[in-house]
C-alpha cells in the first residue's frame, strides 16, 4: 500500500454512496485509472473543484490494494469558460466521451493526455471555432493511438491517387478499396496532411472553409467507425 502523484482530468464522474464520487482520470504516466474521491460531494468538499468533470489536476492518489482513493487535489485548469457556451460545451464533451471510450484502462496515454489538454484549452480560449477544433483534434487523436490515416498514396495497394480522391477506412485509397469510402477535396486532404505533420501546440493554425471540415469530419467519421466499435453519444448534441 502505497501513495502516488499524477496529473490527470476527469473524464467521468459519478455518484458513489452518500457523499463520494467515483472519477475516470486520465493521467500522465499511469494512463486511465479511476479513483473514488470521498466526500466530493459535500459543499465544503476540499475535492469539490478537482472533481468535476473536465477539470485537471494534480493529484496524490492511495493505492490502497484493491482500489484507489484520492487524498489531495490541487487544480491546475477548469476549463470554466467552457460552460458559458453550448457549442464549446458540447465539443468538449465529445473530446471527453472519445478518449474515456477508446482508451484502455492503465495503457500508456501521455501524448493522447497532452492533445486533451491542448484541444480543451483551445476550446475554452476560443482560439479557433469548435469545428475547426474537433477536426484538428479527430486527425491528431488517430496519430497519437498509432492509427494514422494514408495520406500520399492508395492505403491498400499504394497506388497513387486518381480524382476524384477517396478517402476509405484506412485513408486515401484507389479504385482497388471495395469498402466504403467518401469523397474528399484536394483542400481537405491538405488540411489533414499539415495536423499529420505539425507539433501538437501547432495542430490548429490552419484555415479552412465549412465545406472543407464536413468533407474532413465525414472522412474521420467513416475512418473512426472503421477502427473503434463505439458509439460517441455526444456526436448527437454537436449535430
Amino acid at each position: 500500500m502505497s501513495s502516488f502523484q499524477a496529473k490527470g482530468i476527469v473524464l467521468r464522474d459519478r455518484d458513489a454512496g452518500e457523499t463520494d464520487k467515483q472519477l475516470t482520470l486520465l493521467t500522465k504516466k499511469y494512463g486511465k485509472i479511476t479513483v473514488i474521491a470521498k466526500g466530493a460531494r459535500k459543499p465544503n468538499s476540499k475535492f469539490l473543484a478537482s472533481a468535476q468533470l473536465f477539470t485537471y489536476s494534480d493529484f496524490v492518489i492511495y493505492d490502497g490494494g484493491r482500489f484507489f482513493s484520492v487524498t489531495q487535489a490541487d487544480v491546475i485548469e477548469s476549463f470554466f469558460t467552457l460552460r458559458s457556451d453550448y457549442t464549446r460545451l458540447c465539443t468538449a464533451q465529445y473530446f471527453i466521451e472519445v478518449c474515456n471510450k477508446t482508451t484502455p484502462y492503465s495503457a500508456p496515454c501521455d501524448d493522447l493526455l497532452h492533445l486533451l489538454i491542448i484541444s480543451m484549452s483551445a476550446l475554452a480560449k476560443g482560439i479557433r471555432s469548435p469545428y475547426l477544433t474537433a477536426r484538428a483534434f479527430e486527425i491528431k487523436f488517430f496519430q497519437v493511438n498509432g492509427i494514422a490515416p494514408e495520406t500520399e498514396c492508395c492505403a491498400k495497394c499504394g497506388g497513387a491517387l486518381p480524382e476524384p480522391i477517396r478517402f476509405g477506412g484506412d485513408g486515401t485509397v484507389c479504385g482497388c478499396y471495395t469498402l466504403p469510402t467518401v469523397k474528399i477535396s484536394l483542400a481537405a486532404l491538405t488540411a489533414m496532411r499539415y495536423i499529420l505533420t505539425a507539433d501538437l501546440p501547432n495542430i490548429f493554425k490552419f484555415n479552412a472553409s465549412h465545406e472543407v471540415l464536413n468533407e474532413m469530419k465525414n472522412a474521420s467519421g467513416l475512418f473512426f467507425k472503421h477502427h473503434f466499435d463505439v458509439n460517441i453519444n455526444s456526436l448527437d448534441m454537436l449535430e
